[in-house]
């Protein structure tokens, strides 16, 4: 398996870039907007051939993962945006059982207002602590992208192995 290393360059050059155009005061978009618009147009350039980001058919928007255990009790949830390992995957066995991880899992907030929108961050980063512990072959990401004019920027924090790192990537005035 590559290492995480070069997913982590392409995951983060892709922000970067996205950061410049979703921070700006005249791009009008929501959540869902904005996770279309980084994979469409950051993240799936970055899908060259060469691992860990071959073909493009490994990019999955609100997609079945397995879920963790104590907090999914369907044993599955869906997730704003995954990387499969390879393309055309998906979480399901051929019993239609869930077996398959992904290779990084992306969760996303979006705010354009200042409250409450720090508790569903935590959530996502709880939640991608406890899945990475329990599949440890899986990076999280999640992305706080606070659309706030007086404090407009770009927050992720990088999980894996259940150990979060807060700072992995700020941009903007944060």
């Amino acid at each position: 398996m590559p290492s995480v290393g070069s997913l982590d360059r392409s995951i983060r050059e892709a922000l970067v870039s996205f950061a410049a155009i979703a921070l700006r005061p005249d791009w009008r978009g929501r959540e869902r907007e904005a996770i279309s618009l980084f994979a469409f147009r950051f993240l799936l350039p970055h899908f060259n051939g060469r691992l860990p980001l071959r073909h493009p058919a490994q990019l999955g928007i609100e997609v079945c993962v397995p879920g963790v255990r104590g907090k999914n009790p369907k044993g599955r949830v869906n997730k704003d945006l995954v990387i499969w390992g390879s393309h055309s995957m998906s979480c399901w066995d051929e019993g239609w059982e869930v077996a398959y991880a992904p290779r990084a899992v992306l969760e996303w907030t979006y705010t354009r207002t200042p409250a409450r929108w720090r508790a569903h961050w935590r959530r996502d980063i709880e939640w991608l602590r406890d899945f990475t512990a329990e599949r440890r072959g899986c990076v999280g990401y999640a992305i706080a992208l606070i659309a706030v004019p007086s404090a407009t920027s770009l927050q992720v924090v990088r999980v894996q192995r259940g150990s979060a790192n807060e700072r992995w990537l700020i941009c903007g005035a944060g």
